[in-house]
C-alpha cells in the first residue's frame, strides 16, 4: 500500500465505513518497501488529517519477490517468504492475543491448533480437463 494511489483508495474506503465502529477497523500495509516515502507513521498522519482518526496498523508486510515465484510454482507463498510469514504472525498476534503461544505449543504437539484431523496432499499436481 505504500503509494499515493493506494492511500487515496484507503481514504475513500474508510470515509464510507461510517457505520462500522472505529475500534473494529485495522490496517495492514502490504508490499511495503523501505524505498517508499510513505512510512507507516506518515500514512497514519495523512489518514488522521483527512478523516479525524486513523485505524491502527497491525502489520507491515514487506515486498518480497519470493511471493510471486511461489505463486507461479503453485506453492503457498507463506512457505517461501519469511517476510510474508512474519506479517501474518503480526496479524494473528494483534487479532488473537496469545495465539502465538498456542501455535508454538502445537509445533511440538501432534494435535492441530484448530483440532482438525491431519491430512496430506498428493504430490502429483492437479490437472484440469
Amino acid at each position: 500500500m505504500a503509494d499515493l494511489f493506494a492511500l487515496r483508495h484507503t481514504l475513500n474506503l474508510l470515509s464510507r465505513l461510517d457505520r462500522l465502529p472505529q475500534e473494529s477497523v485495522y490496517l495492514v500495509l502490504n508490499q511495503a518497501s523501505e524505498a517508499s516515502s510513505l512510512t507507516p507513521r506518515a500514512i497514519q498522519s495523512e489518514l488522521s488529517q483527512a478523516l479525524g482518526w486513523a485505524p491502527p496498523i497491525i502489520a507491515v508486510i514487506e515486498h518480497d519477490p519470493a511471493v510471486l515465484v511461489a505463486q507461479e510454482q503453485r506453492t503457498p507463498p507463506v512457505l517461501r517468504s519469511e517476510k510474508l510469514a512474519r506479517g501474518i504472525r503480526q496479524i494473528i498476534g494483534s487479532l488473537f492475543p496469545g495465539m502465538e503461544r498456542t501455535l508454538a505449543e502445537t509445533q511440538t504437539d501432534s494435535r492441530s491448533v484448530f483440532r482438525l484431523p491431519k491430512f496430506k496432499l498428493d504430490k502429483e499436481p492437479l490437472t484440469w480437463s
